[in-house]
């Protein structure tokens, strides 16, 4: 809920990926499959960045594993809102980064 001041009070820069980028991002993460195609290699975060690089936007169900969304005592909601900059990263100082969570 704060991470937009974070950001301000890190002084992040946006950068968007173009499209030789952004296909070199999914072609790595295909490569060590992390990209939905093995049940044990997962994770929220890849897999929404890989929706947005694709031009995903919007609510999206990631392709989480089974046994991850059904788990009996830690299930995983599979969908997630992504917006159009989910697409490209922030860079910052590590320092600032950090001095500017402080209190969160």
């Amino acid at each position: 809920p704060y991470a937009d001041e974070v950001l301000q009070k890190a002084g992040a820069q946006y950068a968007a990926l173009d499209a030789e980028q952004a296909q070199f991002v999914l072609d790595t993460y295909q490569c060590i499959q992390l990209n939905g195609s093995h049940d044990q290699r997962y994770g929220k975060t890849p897999f929404a960045w890989q929706a947005a690089l694709r031009g995903e936007t919007g609510k999206i169900r990631l392709p989480l594993p089974d046994h991850v969304v059904y788990h009996s005592t830690n299930p995983w909601n599979p969908w997630v809102t992504i917006g159009s900059d989910a697409a490209g990263v922030y860079m910052m100082q590590m320092e600032n980064h950090l001095a500017a969570l402080q209190g969160h």
